[in-house]
C-alpha cells in the first residue's frame, strides 16, 4: 500500500468535516495547528483513500477547504476503504454498460 502525506487548510467550524471524511478512508491525523481563523491539518491517508475525496471535501465544506497532497512511503495495507470500492464499482458497471452499447452479447471475438 502507498501512503500519502495529506494537508488541509480550512476555516476551525468546519474541521470536523474534514477530520471526519479523512478518517473514514483510514488517515491518521499528525498535526493539528490553528492559524488565526484557519485550522492547519495533516494526515497520513493511504493513496487509494484519495479516490474522489477531493470532490466530497469540497462538497461538505462548501468550497472552503484547500488540499494538497504527496506520496510519502509504502506500508502495509491497512483495510478495506469502503468510499473507494463504491467508486471502482461504480465505474465498472458504467463500462459494463457501455460495453453493451457497443458489442451484442452475441458477436463472436473472431468476428471484431
Amino acid at each position: 500500500m502507498s501512503l500519502t502525506k495529506y494537508g488541509s487548510g480550512c476555516a476551525r467550524r468546519i474541521s470536523g468535516k474534514v477530520i471526519d471524511l479523512v478518517t473514514q478512508r483510514k488517515g491518521e491525523m499528525h498535526v493539528m495547528e490553528t492559524k488565526g481563523q484557519m485550522q492547519h491539518l495533516e494526515f497520513d491517508i493511504p493513496s487509494r483513500g484519495l479516490i474522489g475525496l477531493r470532490s466530497q471535501m469540497l462538497t461538505n465544506t462548501a468550497g472552503e477547504a484547500v488540499m494538497a497532497h504527496r506520496f510519502a512511503e509504502y506500508k502495509p495495507w491497512k483495510g478495506f476503504i469502503r468510499a473507494a470500492a463504491m467508486v471502482y464499482y461504480w465505474l465498472s458497471q458504467q463500462v459494463k454498460q457501455r460495453a453493451i452499447l457497443l458489442i451484442n452479447s452475441r458477436t463472436g471475438a473472431h468476428s471484431l
